[in-house]
């Protein structure tokens, strides 16, 4: 059974009551709309986006929206099947999410076929590795070798300790430490030819799902990764060998982690505080997404008429003005002025 090496510092305890402090605050909010189709659509633009854009697929999130909404783009087969792929397998951890049975080897192999889906040999796809893996890095025009995986006699034993303390052996060990230590140990057995960075953040996600914390299928930890790229890739490089991993101190990468897990969870919270959260309010109020348009452009002029939000939205004036008045009426716009002069500000929380 995998048997990690760490310390929980008091950093990383008092980032962890941090982040259990928002999560409360979101389980609360007033301003996730019932079904949450807006947040949860938007979420998902980020994932595929970073992800995919962590292994080197250009698509920006535009060009990504556009894919994951049937358009046509100019762009390679491949990265346009990167992203089709990454939203499917979004889709089977939403699915496989609501089932609480312990993640097991046949989650991880059905991701990678749903991940890799006619972008390797069918032969690879669904596969471990058969053969040696290095990862390499070139400098000044050399290649310079940052990681050898283990054999690939070893994946089985390996990748069955590793779900085995998943689901027998992590103990009163917290869930944010246990998913930081399953993307840890999955990435450093790399069992697979290729996939396994997006592999491993969806184990991490489904796992998350699975716990409590993935703030109702909203928060998405790969933003945090994506932006500083090099950064998340040395705090995983914690040995140059999979020998070197399994024996060194994993805590330089829980610290990473959960920093990286409180900024954006920080960040989701100021989204919906923008939005109007009243904590002394725990009603869901159904939002449509022109509501969510309207808020942004509020928020985003700080004061703004109608004829300025219908420019910024492309809303028409009959729905603006239906809109408006179901926000104001919610408590989570103010009118400043009468008639053609009215302006609408956020509505401070109590």
């Amino acid at each position: 059974m995998y048997k990690p090496k760490f310390t929980i510092t008091p950093e990383i305890n008092s980032q962890i009551a941090e982040i259990e402090r928002i999560r409360i605050i979101i389980e609360r909010s007033r301003i996730l709309p019932t079904r949450e189709v807006v947040l949860r659509q938007r979420a998902a633009i980020e994932a595929t986006r970073s992800s995919t854009g962590i292994e080197g697929n250009p698509l920006n999130e535009k060009q990504v929206a556009m894919v994951l909404s049937g358009q046509k783009i100019n762009a390679s087969e491949r990265f346009v099947a990167e992203v089709v792929n990454y939203k499917k397998a979004l889709n089977f951890i939403e699915k496989r999410g609501k089932d609480r049975s312990s993640i097991t080897a046949n989650d991880m192999l059905a991701m990678h076929r749903i991940v890799m889906k006619n972008l390797l040999p069918p032969a690879k796809v669904g596969q471990f590795r058969k053969t040696p893996i290095y990862i390499v890095d070139i400098k000044n025009g050399k290649e310079m070798m940052q990681y050898q995986g283990p054999e690939s006699s070893r994946i089985s034993g390996l990748i069955s300790g590793l779900f085995e303390w998943l689901s027998q052996g992590i103990g009163g060990l917290h869930p944010l430490l246990a998913a930081g230590l399953l993307h840890f140990e999955f990435v450093s057995i790399h069992p697979f030819s290729d996939g396994n960075g997006r592999v491993t953040r969806l184990l991490t996600l489904l796992y998350l799902r699975q716990r409590g914390y993935d703030f109702r299928g909203v928060l998405v930890p790969d933003t945090y990764y994506y932006s500083d790229r090099p950064r998340y890739y040395a705090a995983l490089n914690q040995g140059k060998d999979y020998e070197s991993r399994r024996k060194a101190d994993a805590t330089p990468w829980l610290s990473y982690f959960i920093e990286g897990f409180l900024a954006v969870a920080q960040d989701l919270q100021d989204k919906i505080v923008v939005a109007g959260f009243s904590e002394s309010k725990t009603s869901v109020v159904t939002l449509t997404p022109e509501d969510y348009q309207l808020l942004h452009a509020v928020a985003n002029f700080g004061r703004i008429g109608i004829n300025e939000i219908i420019l910024a939205t492309h809303i028409t004036k009959r729905t603006a003005q239906r809109r408006l008045k179901y926000l104001t009426g919610h408590g989570f716009l103010a009118r400043i002025g009468k008639g053609p002069s009215t302006q609408y500000v956020l509505k401070k929380s109590p």
